[in-house]
Formats: C-alpha cells, sequence, structure tokens
C-alpha cells in the first residue's frame, strides 16, 4: 500500500524538489531524484519581434519569474501575453491621466476607467500565474542541499 490507504492512489502524492524549494519545504524524495530536479532553468531572453516597451518589461520581470521556476520554454507564450497586458494597462492609464480623470459634462468618471480596471483584473492574474504577484511576505529562502562529501573532498592522502 503505498502513500497510505487502501484505495488505488489513495494518499498524498510526492512533489519534485523543484516545487518544493519554490515553497520552502524540503523533499522526500530520493536525493538522486531531487539533485535531478533541482537542475537550474537556462535564461531565457525576450523574443526578437517583441517591442521595446514591452522588452522592458520582459527584463525587469524575467529574472523573477525564472527565480520562481515559472518562466520555461513552454511558458514564453503566456509570458509575453504578460507583457503585452501590462503596457495595455500603462496605455490606458496615460490616456486617462492625459484626459483627466473626470469628465467635465456631464460630471462622471472616464469612459476609459472600467476598461482599465478589467485591464487590472488580468494583469494581475498572469502575474499570479507565474507566482509575481504581490503576497506581502517575503519569498522563502531556497537554501543549497548541503553535499555530505563535502568534509572529505579537500583531503587526498
Amino acid at each position: 500500500m503505498p502513500r497510505g490507504g487502501l484505495r488505488a492512489g489513495a494518499g498524498r502524492k510526492p512533489v519534485d524538489a523543484g516545487v518544493l524549494a519554490v515553497r520552502g519545504g524540503e523533499s522526500r524524495l530520493p536525493a538522486k531524484q531531487a539533485k535531478q530536479a533541482a537542475v537550474a532553468l537556462p535564461e531565457l531572453s525576450a523574443p526578437d519581434d517583441l517591442p521595446a516597451v514591452q522588452k522592458a518589461v520582459w527584463r525587469t520581470l524575467a529574472p523573477l519569474a525564472a527565480r520562481a521556476r515559472t518562466l520555461t520554454p513552454e511558458t514564453v507564450p503566456a509570458f509575453r501575453d504578460l507583457c503585452e497586458a501590462i503596457m495595455v494597462k500603462r496605455a490606458l492609464w496615460a490616456q486617462i491621466e492625459a484626459d483627466g480623470l473626470m469628465q467635465t459634462r456631464p460630471r462622471k468618471a472616464h469612459p476609459l476607467l472600467s476598461r482599465y480596471q478589467i485591464q487590472v483584473g488580468r494583469v494581475e492574474t498572469k502575474q499570479a500565474r507565474f507566482l509575481l504577484e504581490a503576497t506581502g511576505r517575503p519569498a522563502p529562502a531556497v537554501e543549497k542541499e548541503a553535499d555530505p562529501f563535502d568534509e572529505f573532498e579537500g583531503t587526498v592522502q
């Protein structure tokens, strides 16, 4: 009965070391599997056809998403959508500020304000997908696993 329980598939499922590192937990995988799972991800650069303003957003957020291990070659299109959504949100706000928050006749809110609020929600949803949302608490520290043979490597007889 692996993982506790009489029913097939019952019990807590194992989690790989990469996910546990993000959560700040400890790995229950054997040491060999844990080391394989902790392989560093390659640094992904912005796509060449991305506009310059979106590349600036990419350069700001990509290291954070890579550290959270959520920016992978498979998630590049979704990350690109996040950069685009941020720029649309900024453009809407710039237009609202240029026109003024309130219209003079009749006295009501700017017509783009509702679209801006919708775009803010979209950006927050996309940021949550890449673990970039502000949680109000510090991220868990990821500690390097201690090598049990460190003490023997420097002493050769």
